[in-house]
């Protein structure tokens, strides 16, 4: 441990990272006077000619925190008096700084100013009305601009930035709908599982799989379905709906956020649907010591509980290691059903020099249940059965267990002309085992009878991708612009055996299918088996160009190559028509800063996904859809509130549509397709979050979009809706105030509520048939939650959701299945502790 230098004034001084005595503490609150001392070795500053430039990572939140994370990091000792620095918000930082850059940057927008002592050390003051303000010396920071895109312990639903985008940027640099859901707003209210996260966010639906929410719902965006997932930037197809028996994610307890971009991503993912993209982005360990710890019980003894601890592995804190460990285990509102899951983390991470880190992390899930993903039938005739929600249509003797393990490993380094070199690898394995039975037809309303099918099976999937990238600022006609260069690429297969036979027709309140039948009835069969695989690469990189010092013009591409192989056991393996090779995505779009505060943008995307039908000349020419939209964004009280409005209009063209003149097209000499099939989505969203005023944090979002057909073989259903189950308007909100003196200080409440527009399913063919059509009406669903700090670092909170016991249908669908129940009321409470 270095030696201590003496400090240049009698007040008391705090050394962070160790108990406050009692005597120290009544002194430093008697004369107001708190500081910070590294538990590193203090740096010397006299003895260095010019301060050294050191990677320092700080989040944006409350100034005092992020003085002792600086203290800490940077091995500085700062004094300052708690009347100055108390109830003060940081913008943090996170880049290559000097001690003088990074305070400078630190306590901008503060009205304070950092006084360099003697003995090396610094003295937080407020600056003097009318005085000038003392500068540390003539300064160009080089650490990149102060977003700092960690939302783990800020407090704020509003994100300081987002990596979406190749690299930490403010929201109002990118000219694309992007949400982040914040650490903070996930403890708040107790989200454990993506499909909750996203649920909550804007203009997204989310269609479960019957009883097995949590994990297995397929998400909507923009009139389609999201297929493109990224982990800590990595494109994965192995993801939310992926896999027999039902997909499988970690718990939420391993990230430190959700990040949303809405519309075409191909820039970003290469080959997929013009939706929009989920990145989720893993917490990271940190130098200095800390952890959390939850423990929660509910409705349906559904009970969770977190570990969470982090920390220095060595003196300087160069090697640091973070564990999380959660788990559940919970019945559901229906019965007979159950659940089991749990999650472990570990991630290491090592800095070679103060500008080269190596991370390193591997995570295991795995989850058992009996909970079934085929939800209810309705009658022959389109009405829906009379069964309480309490209800399931099933065997209690059905059967789902996932097994998933990942690897990670990302290599950082920042060259000192602040360009950053990055390469990030992903290795992803899912096994899966089921057996379960479920109705296969709509209900005889006569007799209440439907025919079951049984099947047992098992799969194995991988996915294994990476992403190489750098990125930085360049000098061009006198203006700074940056830049980022890049190639990804992803393998995924699977390797699947199934067993299934129809088991004949049964009464579907009481089916009196035993397991023993079902096994042998399909003990005789022949497994099938399915094997496949696709590869997909490409090169991409985007230019934001400075026009001037309120226009930045961003540029971009991404060039693209796919293919894909399937396998049976007659062909063996085989080519898939379904491939690219070249296939570019550009990218453009303007941002004009209007304000400090506001800006406006406009911007095209576009994505294409590989078609597998044939026409006449062969293969049909990939699917492109691209994306147009304007909007304006906006940062207000010093970036504590963030907020957005959006309008965009979303085509894809070259769907196949039957080509009635044409016969014997492909290998097999099948139907013939052209590609003139066109659709169109439409609409505007707007969405606020953060803290609009002290001790009040809240999100709050609009989306009214719609997708119809524009042209179609059958020419009946052009101008008609895309996806008549999805809602046309969606509405969320959620509100959380502690109160903060009086007889209530201590106390938090939260309130919320998600809304949604009329939803139907079922077609003219149907209805001319007599089976009528499945509708739901506008609905909203109100939460509450109400919480008390029991001490600085622990609290207690009460989550109920669907407050008002509303009952709805969360997904209308065939006759057959998947029309599912919403949840009802239900309650979670949760002790929480920090340290």
């Amino acid at each position: 441990m270095g030696k201590l230098p003496r400090h240049a004034t009698t007040e008391a001084l705090t050394p962070s990272g160790t108990l406050r005595f009692p005597a120290l503490l009544t002194r430093a609150r008697l004369i107001g006077i708190a500081s910070i001392i590294a538990a590193a070795p203090i740096l010397d500053v006299q003895a260095q000619p010019a301060a050294a430039r050191t990677t320092l990572t700080v989040p944006a939140g409350d100034l005092e925190r992020a003085l002792t994370a600086l203290g800490q990091q940077g091995g500085l000792m700062i004094s300052y008096r708690t009347q100055d620095v108390g109830g003060q918000h940081s913008p943090g930082i996170d880049g290559v700084y000097t001690p003088e850059e990074a305070l400078t940057a630190l306590l901008s927008g503060t009205g304070l100013q950092a006084i360099r002592q003697d003995h090396g050390g610094y003295i937080i003051r407020r600056v003097q009305p009318g005085a000038p303000v003392a500068e540390l010396e003539t300064v160009t920071v080089t650490g990149t601009r102060a977003v700092h895109v960690t939302s783990e312990d800020t407090g704020s639903y509003a994100a300081s930035g987002t990596s979406i985008f190749k690299g930490a940027k403010s929201l109002r640099e990118i000219p694309q709908s992007v949400s982040v859901l914040t650490r903070q707003q996930l403890d708040d209210r107790d989200i454990n599982s993506l499909e909750d996260a996203l649920r909550v966010m804007p203009g997204i639906s989310v269609s479960t799989y019957g009883g097995n929410p949590g994990n297995n719902g397929l998400i909507w965006s923009r009139g389609q379905q999201i297929d493109a997932y990224q982990y800590d930037g990595v494109v994965s197809s192995l993801s939310t709906s992926t896999g027999d028996g039902g997909g499988s994610q970690s718990d939420m307890a391993i990230y430190d956020r959700v990040e949303l971009l809405r519309g075409p991503a191909g820039l970003l993912t290469g080959a997929g649907r013009p939706s929009g993209t989920v990145n989720l982005v893993r917490k990271r360990p940190r130098k200095e010591f800390g952890g959390s710890a939850a423990i929660s019980a509910g409705s349906w003894d559904n009970y969770h509980s977190t570990v969470d601890v982090t920390g220095p592995l060595n003196e300087d804190g160069s090697l640091r290691g973070r564990a999380v460990l959660a788990g559940q285990d919970r019945n559901f509102s229906y019965s007979p059903a159950w659940n089991t899951n749990w999650t472990a983390y570990g991630v290491l991470e090592y800095d070679f020099t103060p500008h080269t880190t190596l991370g390193v992390s591997y995570t295991r899930s795995e989850n058992r249940g009996n909970n079934w993903w085929t939800g209810q039938p309705t009658y022959s005739d389109g009405r829906f059965l009379d069964i309480s929600r309490s209800k399931r249509i099933g065997v209690d003797w059905n059967r789902q267990a996932n097994q998933n393990d990942e690897f990670s490993a990302d290599l950082t380094h920042t060259f000192e002309n602040e360009w950053v070199a990055k390469v990030t690898g992903r290795y992803a394995q899912r096994h899966s085992q089921y057996l379960e039975t479920y109705p296969t037809s709509a209900v005889n309303p006569s007799n209440d009878m439907a025919t079951w099918y049984a099947r047992k099976g098992s799969g194995e999937d991988e996915a294994m991708g990476i992403d190489i990238s750098l990125s930085g600022p360049f000098e061009l006609f006198g203006a700074r612009h940056d830049a980022v260069l890049g190639y990804s690429a992803e393998r995924y297969e699977y390797d699947r055996s199934l067993r299934g036979a129809t088991i004949g027709s049964r009464n579907v309140f009481d089916p009196a299918i035993s397991r023993a039948d079902a096994l042998n009835r399909l003990s005789s069969l022949t497994a099938t088996r399915s094997r496949y695989k696709a590869d997909q690469s490409g090169w991409y990189g985007m230019t934001r160009f400075s026009l001037s010092d309120s226009v930045k013009l961003i540029t971009g591409a991404r060039i693209s190559d796919y293919n894909a192989h399937s396998w049976s056991a007659a062909n063996g393996w085989s080519k898939s028509p379904n491939e690219a090779s070249g296939r570019v995505s550009p990218y453009g779009g303007i941002v004009f800063d209007v304000t400090n505060q506001v800006s406006l943008y406009t911007s095209y995307a576009d994505i294409f996904r590989p078609n597998t039908n044939y026409g006449k000349d062969g293969v049909l020419a990939p699917r492109v859809g691209w994306q147009v939209e304007t909007g304006a964004k906006g940062e207000f009280f010093d970036g504590r509130l963030n907020a957005s409005l959006a309008v965009f209009q979303i085509r894809e063209k070259n769907q196949p549509m039957l080509d009635a003149t044409s016969t014997g097209c492909g290998p097999t000499a099948g139907s013939c397709y052209t590609s003139a099939g066109l659709t169109r989505s439409r609409g505007w969203e707007m969405e606020i979050s953060g803290s609009p005023m002290p001790n009040l944090q809240l999100v709050a979002s609009y989306t009214n979009s719609d997708a119809i057909i524009l042209n179609a073989a059958n020419k009946s259903t052009i101008g008609q809706r895309v996806q008549n189950e999805l809602p046309k308007q969606t509405a969320t909100f959620w509100a959380y105030y502690r109160l903060p003196e009086g007889p209530l200080a201590g106390l938090n409440l939260g309130l919320g509520a998600r809304w949604q527009s009329k939803v139907w399913y079922g077609t003219s063919a149907e209805e001319a048939a007599g089976v009528a059509i499945r509708r739901q009406a506008p609905y909203v669903v109100v939460d509450a939650l109400v919480g008390y700090q029991l001490t600085p670092r622990t609290e207690i909170s009460l989550n109920v959701r669907n407050l008002f016991d509303k009952t709805y249908y969360s997904r209308l669908s065939y006759t057959s299945y998947y029309t599912t129940y919403g949840e009802p009321r239900s309650a979670m409470l949760t002790l929480r502790t920090r340290f």
